[in-house]
């Protein structure tokens, strides 16, 4: 933690008090055995002890070529040209213990606030269903709906919320299959 309370010391020092600081970090490293990396306990204790952040993005970590998560209800088929069929196959099995689905660090997230309900946080992973992030905010477990994917796809996707224009993401995560 001492290099992040360095780093985030320093954005302070260098900025004005209307600068806004925030943090990605694991809520769960997903692994296996889960205690040789990091669980929400251990992630809630950071988000505790850092000081000078505004807001935490709770993320999460998966071993090796499962990092992108798996979404069983689709199909996309790689080639073994594009990665080598033992990571494919790793990534199968990491996924099934740690499914995809929508907002799937939202229990990480959830637990880290209820430990930590001072601090402003965020939920990033999945996230399709307009309705879905509206009641995951309202319902006061988090602070925060984080994105990335979708801006790939739509950088104007967050201004089609808001006006209503959208209530589903039109966003495919890459997902491996067997």
């Amino acid at each position: 933690m001492r290099i992040i309370q360095e780093i985030v010391d320093s954005i302070r020092a260098s900025t004005s008090s209307s600068f806004s600081v925030g943090i990605k970090i694991n809520g769960h490293d997903c692994c296996f055995p889960a205690e040789k990396g990091i669980t929400p306990p251990l992630a809630a204790e950071f988000v505790h002890k850092v000081k000078g952040i505004d807001y935490f993005e709770i993320s999460c970590g998966l071993q090796g070529a499962a990092a992108i998560r798996n979404d069983t209800s689709k199909k996309y088929k790689l080639t073994t040209g594009f990665l080598p069929r033992t990571i494919i196959k790793a990534a199968n099995y990491i996924s099934r213990a740690y499914p995809y689905s929508e907002g799937y660090n939202m229990p990480y997230a959830e637990y880290i606030k209820k430990v930590n309900p001072d601090k402003i946080i965020a939920s990033v992973g999945g996230w399709r269903n307009v309705g879905d992030m509206k009641k995951a905010i309202e319902s006061g477990k988090i602070d925060m709906i984080s994105m990335s994917r979708p801006f790939i796809r739509d950088p104007d996707v967050v201004n089609q919320i808001m006006s209503g224009r959208i209530k589903n993401i039109k966003c495919v995560s890459l997902a491996f299959v067997d």
